[in-house]
């Protein structure tokens, strides 16, 4: 949230979504 607030506040929520969406989708897979 900190990097939030240097100026990429807008892309950083949708970019760690998508990121979190893809690790438990592998994990999911792994498991």
């Amino acid at each position: 949230m900190v990097v939030a607030k240097e100026g990429r506040g807008i892309l950083d929520p949708s970019f760690f979504i998508l990121l979190h969406l893809v690790i438990i989708s592998q994990v999911l897979l792994v498991l």
